[in-house]
This record gives C-alpha cells, sequence and structure tokens, in this order.
C-alpha cells in the first residue's frame, strides 16, 4: 500500500496465484526473494526510487515477460530474474551501473537486450544459458565482463555478433564460452590480446573479425583461426 517505505525478503515468494504486482512509489529498498517462484506472476511494475533489485527477486518467475523498471535504477542484483523463461525483451533505464552475476541466467525467450550507457560492470552468467540472445553489443561506458557473461547464450541456427567498445579493461576469457561467433567488433589493444583466449572457449572461431582504430596490434594466430 502506498506509504510503504520497505518489503521485508521473501515477502510474496512462491505465491503462485499472484498474476501481476504493484509496488508503490513510496517503496525505496526491496528485500531479495521478494516474488522468487512466483510461477504465474507475468506483470511487475517497479518503482522510480527503487535503486537496487535485490539477489533473488524474481528468481524462477517463469511467467514473467514484462517489467516497469525503475527510473532511478543503478544495481540489478545476482540471480535476481534467473530463469524467468517468458521475458523477451530488456530494455535498462540509463541509470544502471551494474549487473550481477547470473541477474538474467537462463532466461530462455530474452532475445532482444539493449544496455544503458551507464552500464559499468557485466557480472559472471549475467546472460548465460539466453540462447535466443544474438546480437551484443557492449555500451562503451563498461570496464568489466566477468566469466561465462554470455557463455551458451546462442541458438546454432542464428548469426553471432558481438561488439566489444575500448572501454572494456577485463573480460573473463570464457565471456563467450561455447558459442558459434560469426562476427566480432574490437576496439583497443587489450581486447586484440585476449582474442586468442576468447576464441579458443568458443565452439568456433569468428568468421568475421573488425577492428577498430584503436587497436594497433594483430595477433596472427587469430587470424589464422578466424
Amino acid at each position: 500500500k502506498d506509504g510503504t517505505v520497505c518489503i521485508a525478503s521473501f515477502a510474496l515468494s512462491n505465491q503462485n496465484n499472484l498474476d501481476s504486482l504493484y509496488i508503490p512509489n513510496s517503496v525505496v529498498s526491496v528485500g531479495g526473494g521478494i516474488c522468487s517462484n512466483c510461477k504465474s506472476l507475468r506483470y511487475v511494475d517497479l518503482p522510480d526510487e527503487l535503486k537496487t533489485i535485490s539477489a533473488n527477486s524474481f528468481y524462477g518467475c517463469e511467467k514473467l515477460s514484462a517489467v516497469e523498471w525503475p527510473g532511478n535504477l543503478e544495481l540489478i542484483g545476482g540471480a535476481a530474474f534467473s530463469g524467468c523463461k517468458s521475458l523477451n525483451t530488456l530494455n535498462l533505464p540509463n541509470t544502471v551501473i551494474a549487473i550481477g552475476d547470473n541477474a538474467f541466467y537462463g532466461c530462455e525467450s530474452l532475445k532482444e537486450v539493449n544496455l544503458p550507457q551507464s552500464l559499468k560492470e557485466i557480472g559472471e552468467s549475467a546472460f548465460s544459458s539466453c540462447p535466443m540472445y544474438e546480437n551484443v553489443v557492449i555500451p562503451g561506458s563498461v570496464v568489466s565482463i566477468g566469466a561465462n557473461a554470455f557463455s551458451d547464450s546462442w541458438s546454432n541456427r542464428a548469426q553471432k555478433r558481438v561488439t566489444i567498445p575500448q572501454s572494456v579493461e577485463f573480460i573473463d576469457e570464457t565471456a563467450f564460452a561455447n558459442t558459434a561467433l560469426t562476427y566480432l567488433n574490437i576496439d583497443s589493444d587489450y581486447l586484440v590480446e585476449q582474442l586468442p583466449s576468447l576464441c579458443a572457449s568458443s565452439s568456433s572461431a569468428p568468421t568475421e573479425i573488425v577492428f577498430g582504430d584503436n587497436a594497433t596490434t594483430i595477433v596472427p594466430s587469430v587470424m589464422e583461426n578466424s
């Protein structure tokens, strides 16, 4: 109800008759697992002043397909939307700084993802096992991409395209493990240096590699395998 400021952890978890959730604008804090394993939940409207979606908030909400994101959201916690198999579009507000480990793990229908220019960190396995996610464009604000961040994330029938900007200072060698990359666009010497390990962990080397103006070093072994 209006006037509520905080909602406790697991307050609505395992409520299988819950179809929609509207959280009033007075709420500024929501505990972890608030709606975890709510199997019938389809729609969530989150308040603008909510800066953190806590860990496991909507874990296992298999029918969740629409989320009204907070206008001031900064952090999406670990496994917050893991297993949301009906979520197909992700348009995060341009305030999000970090996406936690396993945040969208196993979102099997997730196809369109627009990551904001405010984003700095993509956690481990954040988008792992999202087989419909085909076109990965990392914003120019991102500095860190964790292990298995996009692993096992694409259908074998679709083209796999990845763009990584100059801003990235760390990328784990397994970030794209078990994917069939066809296109890779990179724009720094650091990323060029990581290419052999990135390609080694993918299921096939890219058929097309584009080097940006800031990538001045070419790694022969990568070109030979591409």
